[in-house]
């Protein structure tokens, strides 16, 4: 039996292509439905107009052979869960139209009031890990709320998930993206670290010749000492339940850094803003985040910018 409530999650929705990532995209996203109470909208786009408008080409017979198809796709999943965890679960099939199937899926969330994302991207193996599926890739930078990124790896959420990993870098973002790890680390009892790393720098170093060459720039120790209990700071200035917490400094590259860490430390979940303290535009997503994103050992929680930070168990979705 789940125990409800936590994060301020009522709707939750999953964009399905029937492959078999979007099975295991979809196995996270019935997971945390059933934790939260939400309801659970799993989003099949069907390849009509460039311009989303929900169903207008499709013919009865075919809106019912795909809606068909997606309860069976479901149902795999469905049939391991108690009669008592079906019956609580509020889960709605849905079709829309879309010549391109990410700006179908971020309408719809707009339409829909969603309040978080579940979707699949491709593994890390060979070419692959270089790139980040375009469709994921679009929707975290217009999603009109969190998004959280399964990979083709990831290991089944039924299984015990422990340990949250949320990286910051002081900006306001960072702490709006905490707030959200506290919220899901309480959700699943695990233990949380807020990590932090100092980022270092090439730097050009000219001879006499006049022929540059480069030298790493290394982070003061002071700095990365005092960083730790900024970090504890942070953490007591951000809203969110008490749960088991430990601070994490590190120096080098952010992204090289966060990825290491959460495979060292076994991380279940990376929750992170889509931007920090550089800041970028909205509609792009921050060049750290989508590094981490793409070669992650685990799914990763994306916080937009414009995302709210969670409220209490009472609060309602926008």
């Amino acid at each position: 039996m789940f125990v409800r409530a936590m994060l301020p999650i009522h709707r939750i929705l999953h964009p399905t292509d029937f492959s078999d990532l979007a099975d295991e995209a979809f196995a996270y996203a019935l997971d945390l439905a059933l934790r939260t109470g939400a309801a659970l909208h799993v989003l099949h786009i069907v390849d009509g107009r460039e311009d989303y408008d929900a169903r207008t080409h499709l013919t009865s017979v075919d809106e019912e052979a795909l809606l068909i198809r997606l309860r069976e796709r479901a149902n795999a999943r469905l049939s391991a869960l108690s009669s008592e965890a079906r019956a609580g679960l509020d889960l709605v099939y849905d079709l829309a139209e879309g010549r391109h199937a990410a700006p179908a899926i971020v309408e719809h969330a707009h339409r829909r009031q969603m309040d978080l994302i579940v979707l699949g991207t491709h593994g890390r193996r060979g070419l692959r890990h270089l790139l980040l599926g375009s469709v994921a890739e679009e929707v975290l930078r217009r999603a009109p709320c969190p998004a959280l990124v399964v990979h083709g790896q990831d290991v089944d959420p039924s299984a015990s998930i422990d340990h949250v990993v949320a990286p910051v870098d002081f900006s306001e973002h960072a702490s709006v993206a905490l707030a959200h790890a506290k919220h899901l680390a309480a959700l699943y009892e695990a233990r949380l670290t807020v990590l932090y790393v100092a980022e270092e720098h090439m730097v050009p170093f000219f001879s006499d010749t006049g022929i540059p060459t480069f030298t790493l720039m290394k982070i003061d120790p002071d700095i990365v000492a005092k960083a730790g209990e900024a970090l504890l700071q942070l953490d007591e200035r951000t809203e969110g339940p008490e749960v088991p917490t430990s601070y994490e400094v590190r120096s080098g590259q952010p992204p090289t850094e966060v990825i290491d860490f959460a495979r060292e430390a076994e991380a279940d979940f990376i929750v992170m803003a889509t931007r920090g303290l550089a800041g970028v535009q909205r509609g792009m997503i921050g060049s750290v985040t989508e590094r981490v994103v793409r070669a992650a050992p685990c799914p990763v929680w994306t916080v937009h910018p414009v995302a709210e930070e969670p409220a209490g168990d009472d609060g309602e979705a926008d």
